[in-house]
């Protein structure tokens, strides 16, 4: 009877401790539900807002009642969630959401321009295996034997035939100093080759650069503003000016913006111009935000925008305009003159609230959203998106190659043979007036 009373008692703690820690799970819960909502109300625009967002106190009592109801942990999370969701949709404002905590880890490493894995590009096939677009480099994969064009049929044995990109990825992720083997199908080989490689943090480089014209021009292009691609396209420019190039283009078509910090940045190494954006917040006066940084060419220079140049990037582009500093070649952007700011949230909430904080213009105090930047020279996009480069640069021109090769055969099924060729043969026309601009 002892021994059946002691284990009752050592029951009856750990049920104890275990309802205090589910009590003190469920405060933190409400707490920071409520402060999720406290940043919404104190930061969320309403330029969109069709109807009255509901009342902030009506909503933490909705969030105070499902903490506090006997669900289960992860279903009293949810609702939390869906709380704030509601509340952002109330805004009727595309730029606002809530983000879950694999979407927000996800952000982070993109915003900072790294990730865990195996530096893997690759486009999947909904009957086929995923095929291989190139690797990234400076990653684990560089220099091992896969090449544009080879079937990734497997990962640790799992076989991928048919994966969706999300399926795919998951495969090829996991913590770092982990090892993946891949089974690699290369065409024109009878049997597929096993490859192994160590996960690790994989640098994400969203500019590149090349000399075009026979060397005369320096060419950057940058596909988004992470937190330092600044000094990545600082070391281009410093390299251009040392060659004496007779004058650079700068390509942010498809970018879609990024930190403004470091459109700052760019736009200052380019010149001296003492404002770069304008920036209101919700009941404040106008804020002119300086620049960032040392001049650090004075090079002739053309800024090559699209359609889909967005954000950040029409900062850079606006600025660089207004200021008589470039020339913009293309087609008129996006016009996104808002900028967001993401709110980790603690756990056991997690993720991230995103919220839109202000609305931004040109030095000058023109609005950008929903106008956009208008270039001094207007050339039409090519169609089809057949120069477009999106995400992480750091991959080698073939794979460049290899995957507007795909794009071209996509097209050649939905297009007659005559217009299918035409379209391979277009050149990139936005580019070339580009580059003739500058050389006169």
């Amino acid at each position: 009877m002892g021994d059946l009373t002691g284990n009752v008692g050592a029951t009856g703690q750990r049920d104890s401790k275990s309802r205090q820690v589910d009590s003190e799970s469920r405060r933190a819960l409400r707490e920071e539900g409520r402060r999720a909502l406290g940043l919404i109300d104190e930061t969320q625009l309403s330029l969109f807002a069709v109807v009255p967002p509901l009342a902030l106190a009506d909503l933490a009592a909705r969030i105070d009642a499902v903490s506090g109801h006997e669900t289960q942990a992860k279903a009293a999370r949810e609702s939390v969630r869906e709380i704030l969701r509601e509340t952002l949709r109330a805004y009727r404002d595309p730029y606002a959401n809530y983000i879950d905590p694999r979407g927000h880890d996800a952000y982070a490493r993109r915003r900072r321009g790294d990730l865990v894995g195996v530096g893997l590009k690759f486009r999947v096939f909904s009957d086929a295996y995923p095929r291989v677009l190139g690797v990234l480099l400076g990653g684990p994969l560089e220099g091992v034997d896969i090449h544009p064009g080879d079937q990734l049929k497997a990962v640790d044995g799992v076989d991928l035939r048919g994966a969706v990109s999300s399926a795919a990825r998951e495969q090829l992720t996991g913590p770092e100093g982990s090892t993946a083997a891949l089974s690699v199908q290369r065409e024109g080989r009878d049997k597929p080759h096993r490859v192994d490689v160590t996960r690790r943090t994989v640098e994400l480089h969203y500019a590149r650069r090349e000399r075009l014209a026979g060397g005369r021009i320096g060419y950057v292009r940058i596909s988004r503003f992470g937190t330092d691609t600044h000094q990545r396209v600082a070391t281009f420019v410093r390299a251009f000016a040392r060659d004496k190039v007779a004058g650079i283009i700068l390509d942010l078509r498809d970018n879609p913006g990024g930190s403004t910090r470091a459109a700052r940045a760019v736009t200052s190494m380019f010149g001296d111009l003492p404002v770069v954006y304008c920036e209101q917040r919700r009941g404040a006066k106008v804020l002119e935000l300086p620049r960032e940084g040392d001049v650090v060419t004075d090079q002739p220079l053309v800024v090559l925008v699209n359609e889909r140049s967005m954000s950040s990037a029409e900062i850079v582009a606006g600025a660089l305009q207004l200021s008589a500093r470039a020339r913009i070649v293309g087609a008129p952007t996006w016009g996104k003159g808002l900028i967001q700011k993401v709110y980790p949230l603690q756990a056991p909430l997690g993720g991230a609230i995103r919220t839109t904080i202000a609305t931004f213009a040109t030095p000058d105090g023109v609005p950008i959203h929903a106008r956009g930047i208008v270039p001094d020279v207007y050339v039409p996009s090519a169609p089809h998106g057949l120069f477009e480069e999106t995400g992480s640069l750091n991959v080698s021109a073939a794979s460049r190659d290899f995957r507007r090769g795909l794009l071209l055969d996509d097209l050649a099924t939905r297009k007659s043979k005559a217009e299918a060729k035409a379209l391979s043969l277009l050149p990139d026309i936005q580019r070339e007036v580009a580059i003739a601009t500058l050389l006169g």
